[in-house]
């Protein structure tokens, strides 16, 4: 039987996902409606099409994809209506039922091709289905009826899988959607993507982490290759690449937007300019989406999906690095518009939207996150904010897994937590110390100074503890406050 449906041609390979492809498969098997989420960038979309493509041959009704992003976009008209942003979502949901001409035949498959014993239950595990919303129900003629003859065309009565991208821009537009295409097609599944959950009743939701540093250099080395056909990883290259996948927070976007500049740049410029990430990783990829065209487009619609609470206190805590707590993000950046109590649920807001990460108390957000928050903190006149110590940090530390950084570690202006200790620091350390503030890991000033990683590793420990920082990311600061650039020539060989 051919494939019935209209899912994207995937163009490149998908790297890695293999746990979360299979994670969806066995959540599609048990519901009605799987949300995909996870922050942007992260690769929902190829993660969802995958799902879809894996189940396509099972679907005697196909698998049929909506791009959504273009129905009642932030800044239309339609944004600030749910009923409007419904009738766009719903028209886009129909049309690509129907096929570009519209008139697309109906793919119908014959109910003896999918028997009684494989067919799905009428409602999800968790309950019958929720009834349309009543805020919808001026337009539900106007939506539910297209909708369920385009549903009855395409796939009749058969057993079916819409997917649905990016719905996050329609709130609870999105969730009438839903309730809509399931109520048209008893047999209907629907794998949606969202940066937040749709929280529908008998919903199941795949988030869909950053890659794990082995798969985020494979797939720069992949793409390095598209891009540039000599292009290759040694092991000169290597530990580079790796420091360049881990500060792009192993984001397949800002990945593939790196590669695309393997053209004309080396895996160490591109390292050596990443503090410019915005600007370096804009318009290297042409696609029908522009949030997809660069870094901080994509985050740009993030943002403005934001309200103006959460927008604030996005650009505040990027004042803070690594993990924090709620009391954290209440002393750094209550005031000014974003009352101490509206903290806590603007914070719980950002962690909905997949902006911020959380661990049980814990808070975290992905570095390339903060430097947007920090762009738009400048934008707003607050560059100088710095968050005073977190008064539990002491307390705090302990009990952090290995390897966490405690909250005192994550603040902005790391010289006034530091007494003066460069004096402290022996030459090699400060040789170390110049290096750390140039973005380099320890595998990378060991190969730079020619020494073992060991012993880079107790420099670090110990100039962290003489200078009395708790995070690489505070060295830079804190070296540029106690001791002004010199010439280092062993600092500055070249791999």
């Amino acid at each position: 039987m051919a494939d019935v449906g209209n899912l994207p041609v995937e163009v490149s390979g998908l790297v890695g996902r293999g746990p979360e492809v299979r994670a969806g498969l066995r959540l599609l098997a048990h519901a009605r409606l799987v949300t995909v989420t996870g922050p942007a960038g992260v690769g929902k979309s190829r993660v969802a099409i995958r799902i879809a493509e894996s189940s396509r041959r099972r679907l005697p009704g196909g698998a049929w994809y909506a791009e959504l992003s273009e129905a009642a976009p932030p800044g239309d008209p339609a944004a600030a209506d749910p009923r409007a942003a419904l009738r766009a979502a719903a028209h886009a949901v129909a049309a690509a039922l129907r096929g570009p001409g519209g008139d697309r035949p109906g793919i119908r498959a014959p109910g003896a091709a999918d028997g009684p014993a494989d067919r799905p239950a009428d409602v999800p595990p968790d309950g019958p289905l929720p009834a349309f919303p009543e805020w919808a129900g001026e337009v539900a003629g106007e939506v539910t009826g297209p909708l369920a003859e385009a549903v009855a065309d395409a796939i009749g009565d058969a057993r079916a899988l819409v997917l649905l991208d990016t719905c996050e821009h329609l709130g609870e537009a999105a969730g009438a959607l839903v309730v809509a295409l399931l109520r048209a097609a008893p047999r209907l599944r629907v794998v949606a993507t969202s940066r937040r959950p749709l929280g529908l009743p008998g919903e199941r939701v795949l988030a869909v982490a950053p890659l794990p540093l082995d798969e985020a250099v494979e797939l720069l080395r992949e793409r390095g290759q598209a891009a540039d056909p000599g292009f290759t990883l040694t092991t000169r290259t290597l530990p580079a690449a790796r420091e360049l996948c881990r500060r792009l927070d192993g984001l397949p976007l800002a990945i593939e937007l790196a590669a695309a500049r393997l053209r004309s740049l080396t895996v160490r410029e591109l390292l050596a300019r990443l503090d410019d990430r915005f600007e370096l990783l804009a318009g290297v990829i042409r696609t029908p989406l522009a949030r997809h065209q660069g870094l901080r487009a994509a985050l740009d619609w993030s943002h403005e999906l934001c309200d103006p609470r959460q927008r604030l206190l996005w650009a505040r805590l990027s004042v803070l690095s690594g993990v924090f707590t709620v009391a954290d993000a209440e002393r750094a950046c209550a005031g000014g518009g974003l009352p101490r109590e509206a903290v806590a649920p603007a914070l719980a807001g950002l962690v909905a939207a997949s902006i911020v990460v959380r661990s049980g108390t814990r808070h975290r957000m992905l570095e390339t996150f903060r430097r947007y928050g920090a762009l738009r903190l400048r934008e707003l006149g607050e560059a100088g904010r710095a968050g005073p110590v977190p008064a539990a940090a002491p307390d705090l530390a302990p009990s952090l897994p290995s390897g966490a950084e405690p909250p005192s570690d994550q603040l902005a202006d790391p010289a006034r937590l530091a007494p003066p200790a460069i004096g402290t620091l022996s030459e090699r350390q400060l040789q170390v110390a110049r290096l750390i503030s140039e973005g380099l890991s320890n595998p990378m000033i060991a190969e730079r100074l020619a020494i073992a990683r060991r012993t880079v590793d107790a420099h670090v420990r110990n100039i962290l503890a003489k200078a009395g920082l708790t995070s690489r990311a505070q060295v830079a600061t804190w070296l540029a406050a106690e001791y002004p650039p010199a010439s280092d020539p062993e600092s500055q060989k070249t791999a």
